[in-house]
């Protein structure tokens, strides 16, 4: 099996860890995870799920800053067939429990910062079970990039400077458009349009949004973005939106 044989996630770092598995797969401040290390970690995580009761097809909350922890649990949910219900670390309390009920979240995992504002809603959404709060002591820096919710959280490639987000990721292609939805002129502001296989076919249980969001085959995701040469796009801010 190569790369381009993948039929699920999971198969992506399952063959890089038999065949490669010194290879880094995470870097993060001054160290490095290995892919072997990488698989081992998530089938470690996938097995803590499953032993918590977790099922195919149930929705599980993850509320981190951009860490280890976050992918490992991301691709143990692949692993088993868990939905992941990621929790923008900028929600309020509100929103976070709007999240957590309309996807039906059975289990959240928040990092030990968050625990003051998730503290409780095991309380107030009746779908959640158990929380649980992930400590560590020291906080890792992975690579700047850029990503959507809706695309699996990973359009772009890592960048050669700061505020910048790199060339768009494989299968991935994108468009800047103007209000009126034509290409907007190079150094110029413009909505992200995104296209590819990693796009997602809706949000859940929300058909107007959904309609709102995917038009003639690409995913409108309302964050504003300039490109200032043929390889790099600079972020330039996100409008108001409504929660989803």
């Amino acid at each position: 099996m190569n790369n381009g044989e993948a039929e699920v996630l999971n198969d992506l770092i399952r063959y890089q860890a038999e065949t490669d598995p010194e290879r880094s797969a995470i870097l993060f401040d001054d160290q490095t995870v290995s892919y072997g290390e990488f698989y081992e970690e998530v089938d470690q995580a996938a097995r803590m799920l499953v032993g918590l009761g977790m099922e195919r097809g149930e929705r599980l909350g993850l509320m981190f800053p951009n860490r280890p922890e976050m992918l490992i649990l991301y691709f143990a949910c692949f692993r088993i067939g868990v939905i992941v219900v990621p929790i923008n670390t900028r929600y309020q309390r509100a929103e976070i429990d709007y999240a957590l009920a309309h996807s039906a979240c059975r289990l959240l995992i928040a990092d030990e910062r968050f625990f003051p504002t998730v503290a409780g809603l095991d309380r107030s959404v009746s779908s959640l079970e158990r929380i649980l709060v992930r400590h560590s002591a020291a906080e890792h820096r992975l690579l700047q990039a850029f990503g959507m919710t809706e695309c699996e959280g990973f359009l772009s490639n890592r960048p050669s400077g700061p505020k910048r987000n790199g060339t768009p990721a494989e299968g991935i292609k994108l468009r800047l458009v103007d209000k009126k939805g034509n290409d907007v002129a190079p150094g110029q502001p413009g909505e992200i349009l995104v296209q590819g296989d990693s796009v997602m076919a809706g949000y859940w249980e929300d058909p107007e949004n959904t309609q709102d969001a995917l038009k003639d085959g690409w995913l409108y995701g309302g964050d504003i973005a300039t490109c200032d040469s043929p390889r790099f796009a600079s972020a330039a801010g996100t409008p108001m939106r409504a929660i989803r």
